[in-house]
């Protein structure tokens, strides 16, 4: 991949179109950092508690 691009200065849709295949490529490459079991079982656990008390309606 080449510079960052400037996104005021991507007005194309020549340009947008090659911003989201930089995008996509990016996501594609994208491993999620270490996290050790323990921190891993209580985000998950954090995670599912919150989404419980928040439920449905709120997001």
């Amino acid at each position: 991949m080449g510079a960052a691009v400037e996104p005021l200065l991507c007005k194309s849709w020549t340009c947008l179109t090659a911003i989201a295949a930089m995008w996509m490529e990016l996501l594609e490459r994208y491993e999620p950092p270490p996290l050790e079991d323990d921190r891993r079982e209580e985000l998950e656990a954090f995670v599912a508690r919150r989404t419980e008390e928040i439920g449905d309606d709120e997001m």
